[in-house]
């Protein structure tokens, strides 16, 4: 039983590769760690169509995703995100955070987003990345005022 077997991979197995892709290894390998950790399957003909079935729907949403994530990165430009802050001069007391504008982000509707950014310190109008994930980024318009006492 030397030689190797075709196998569709479950889950990512590291070093070897990623969920529903079709690997080559050994059998020992296969019959003793692989398939006792559900890490893999034999490669047949069932087996490979229920991985395209899979692989289809995988892709479907994804782009799904995508779409929804191009619509929230187009809204982001609409309209600006406002942080009311004390301070003095041009200088605020403290400062408006990375997690701040995603907080507010999320609370208008935009889903989970990931903004980098380092602290914004001062008053007025900040140009923020904003990643909305696969592949989509958009630029969010920040302004801090001054709270009133």
């Amino acid at each position: 039983m030397k030689g190797k077997i075709t196998a569709i991979l479950t889950k990512q197995v590291k070093g070897l590769g990623d969920a529903y892709e079709t690997v080559h290894v050994p059998h020992g390998y296969f019959r003793n760690y692989l398939l006792p950790r559900k890490l893999a399957v034999l490669a047949t003909g069932e087996a490979l169509a229920r991985v395209e079935a899979l692989r289809a729907q995988q892709d479907r949403e994804r782009e799904t995703r995508r779409a929804a994530a191009q619509q929230a990165a187009e809204r982001l430009s609409g309209a600006p995100l406002t942080f009311a802050r004390k301070g003095e001069g041009d200088t605020l007391y403290g400062s408006v955070s990375a997690k701040d504008i995603a907080h507010a982000l999320a609370e208008q509707g935009f889903g989970e987003a990931t903004v980098s950014t380092e602290p914004l310190k001062s008053f007025g109008t900040h140009q923020v990345a904003v990643d909305f994930g696969d592949g989509v980024a958009g630029t969010a318009t920040v302004e801090i005022t001054k709270e009133e006492p």
